[in-house]
């Protein structure tokens, strides 16, 4: 039986000015969502509206229409650590694919979400985890 929870809706993300900032921003991005599961509450809107990467590879606004982008030159799609397919868009390969899906699942079945919880957390950590390893990564080749 699923207790009663709120959702927690995560704010729209602004562009980032870089890759290494949009990469911070998704870390405090999974690190939020972490906090709000683990108060026991549902996050919603977590998915491109509220990731800064998605802002500078997704979509861009062309003489007032927007327009996608395929998260061409985006640093996860980019990135062989995740994925030995490289140059699928929208995060295919990583923590965050599994993540929409199930929580796409608990929102059509809110019965699901105490079940489900516990790794709807983990995954957070996998995604936080590979974008400090992408962010590692990263400033170790500006300093060779």
């Amino acid at each position: 039986m699923m207790r009663a929870c709120h959702e927690v809706s995560l704010e729209r993300a602004a562009k980032p000015a870089s890759d290494s900032e949009g990469i911070k921003l998704g870390i405090e991005k999974y690190q939020r969502i972490k906090g709000i599961l683990e108060a026991g509450n549902f996050p919603i809107n977590t998915g491109e509206d509220s990731e800064p990467l998605c802002k500078r590879y997704n979509y861009v606004l062309n003489s007032g229409v927007i327009e996608t982008k395929n998260c061409v030159g985006c640093p996860i799609r980019e990135n062989k650590l995740y994925n030995e397919q490289t140059g699928l868009p929208k995060c295919a390969g990583t923590p965050w694919e599994q993540f929409s899906a199930i929580s796409t699942e608990v929102l059509q079945n809110p019965h699901m979400f105490d079940t489900q919880r516990k790794n709807l957390i983990e995954l957070c950590d996998k995604e936080t985890a590979l974008l400090s390893n992408l962010l590692s990564m990263r400033a170790s080749i500006l300093t060779q």
